[in-house]
């Protein structure tokens, strides 16, 4: 029987998605210390007895519902995500959630290897360790305890934005806080790094790494919705979510994870906060949720 294209790229998309839950259960170290490259180090600065992990890092490919998940969490459980977000679009239209200097950070390092977040034919070769070796971006303003002054602030805008995520970030007043870009998958290990390293802003803290929320949804809806809206070949929306997933099943293998669904948060939203909230306290020592979801708030 001769196979049409549209099995070809059905039957790509059941084999990536077979290959993310392998390598979703082969990686799962939780907090296990295990970079991805040899010379690369996240834990330079985290104590062995520290118990408290002071926020969460959303990973999850573009179009996968990244957003809804950050929504609920932040309007429901009061999750802390800051000011300077990114507004909302006609293709997303309840919001974003996310940084724009962490974006513009994320387009930074990856322009930096002439790449950008839908480089599908480039991404598996970025390298961070030219990042944290190389370009070694903020370790001097780090070491200035990350008190920006006005005219700082201006020029660290457009040469190194992420530095003001890291303010947020690193003030125990925004614990537990929460913070998700879709380009984390790919560059998450230089943020895992400098947030190590500005720990000393709070040296008697008992601070440990932050931890990390897994969400991904089926590969075809993903090729599906990139293609409506970026007018991408359907294969090029497989390959991203497959870089994606696998990058960030990678590069968190040293955090606590939970995981979760695109699928699994439309189908009971109410019950699946709450268990991903429980886990997050209980397993990996996130600080509880300044307010507990209610039903109302599932109205976003």
């Amino acid at each position: 029987m001769k196979l049409t294209f549209v099995t070809h790229v059905s039957l790509i998309a059941i084999i990536a998605l077979v290959i993310f839950i392998y390598k979703l259960n082969e990686d799962d170290t939780s907090i296990e210390k295990r970079p991805r490259t040899g010379n690369l180090s996240y834990t330079r600065s985290v104590k062995e007895d520290a118990v408290i992990s002071p926020g969460i890092i959303g990973l999850g490919m573009h179009r996968s519902g990244t957003s809804l998940l950050t929504g609920l969490l932040t309007k429901g459980c009061g999750y802390h995500v800051g000011d300077n977000l990114l507004n909302a679009h006609p293709t997303n239209p309840k919001g974003f959630y996310e940084r724009t200097d962490v974006m513009f950070q994320d387009d930074l390092w990856l322009g930096s290897q002439n790449m950008a977040w839908h480089s599908s034919d480039k991404l598996f070769q970025y390298d961070p360790e030219i990042v944290l070796f190389e370009q070694n971006p903020w370790d001097e303003i780090i070491e200035k305890d990350i008190k920006l002054t006005d005219e700082e602030d201006k020029t660290y805008e457009h040469e190194m934005p992420g530095v003001r995520s890291l303010e947020f970030l690193t003030n125990r007043n925004n614990r537990p806080w929460l913070l998700k870009e879709p380009r984390l998958c790919i560059t998450l290990p230089a943020w895992l790094d400098q947030l190590e390293v500005s720990s000393v802003r709070y040296p008697n803290d008992n601070i440990k790494a932050p931890s990390a929320i897994l969400t991904y949804r089926h590969p075809v809806e993903v090729a599906e919705s990139l293609h409506h809206r970026d007018n991408f070949p359907l294969s090029k929306g497989y390959l991203l979510w497959l870089i994606y997933n696998q990058r960030a099943i990678e590069n968190s293998a040293g955090l606590c994870r939970v995981y979760t669904s695109n699928f699994m948060i439309n189908q009971d939203p109410f019950t699946e906060i709450l268990r991903i909230t429980k886990e997050l306290t209980e397993k990996c020592g996130v600080p509880p949720p300044p307010k507990e979801i209610n039903h109302e708030v599932l109205d976003l």
